[in-house]
This record gives structure tokens, sequence and C-alpha cells, in this order.
């Protein structure tokens, strides 16, 4: 019987379902959010909360200048993605693309709950007011792929 190590390279990755990419989203507790304004490009790592429209990021608010904030204000559609990986057949990638738009003071609620329900916080976020000390964003997922290995299964 063949292996997985037996069959084509082509025959080792497939296309995720909608489903499985909703799924993986709501899975992943972080990954990298990509920028660019005026042909030049700005990665960052960043937890987020997946609604199964879009995406909810919280910054922290920038006392004087931030590359990260003049980023995001200038750049007119930003990619995100989130990958998995354990052996060279059991990997997945999702990619998120779309417009980013500031979440307002109403939104927060939503914003909080989401981002709640599966994002990773790091020890910069207090028990303080978020709209005080943070900025929300919401990238509108208007495409989103993923492409897994063979033996790529997330956990039900």
């Amino acid at each position: 019987m063949p292996t997985t190590e037996d069959l084509p390279s082509e025959e080792r990755r497939f296309e995720m379902s909608a489903r499985e990419v909703d799924q993986a989203l709501r899975t992943a507790k972080h990954g990298v959010l990509s920028l660019a304004v005026d042909g030049e490009a700005y990665a960052v790592p960043m937890s987020f909360g997946y609604d199964g429209e879009g995406l909810y990021f919280i910054f922290r608010r920038p006392a004087a200048r931030s590359r990260k904030l003049e980023f995001i204000r200038g750049t007119d559609r930003a990619a995100f993605v989130v990958s998995w990986l354990t052996t060279k057949h059991d990997w997945a990638s999702v990619v998120v693309e779309g417009p980013v738009v500031p979440v307002e003071d109403d939104g927060w609620p939503e914003l909080l709950d989401t981002i709640g329900e599966n994002a990773w916080f790091p020890s910069i976020f207090s028990e303080t007011d978020p709209r005080k000390d943070f900025v929300g964003y919401y990238l509108v997922a208007e495409r989103a792929t993923g492409r897994r290995g063979a033996d790529f299964a997330l956990e039900e």
C-alpha cells in the first residue's frame, strides 16, 4: 500500500475547503499581518480574533510615532497568514486578504468578545480600559484561502 511519501508532490498538498479555512482561523491564536505602503512592505506577528467574516486586531496606542500604525493607516489591502508545521506532510497555511478599517468605540464590545474566543494576549495587555491604551482594527476577509499537506487535520 502506498504511503504519503510515495505520492507525487502535487498530490501531497491540497486546497482547503471554506469549512477547513474557517475552522483553521477559529483554531489559530496568532499569525503575521502584512502591510504595504508605496511599495514598502512591513510584516508583524499579531494575535487576532476571527468572527467568521474578518479578523480583529488590537494595537498598543503609541506615545508618539508608530511604524505599525503608519503602515496600517496607509495600506489599501492587507494580508494575514497563519500556519502550522509538524512534518513535511503535516502542515497548513491560510491567507486572509482585504482592507483594514479602524474599530470605532461602539465596535469594541464585539472586538473584545471575538478576540477573547481565540486570541493569545502578550503581557502588555493590562486590565485597564482597552479603548484608553489600545486601538482596534478589523481586516474585512474579502478572500480567505488555505492549503494543507496530506497528513494535516485540525482537531474538531
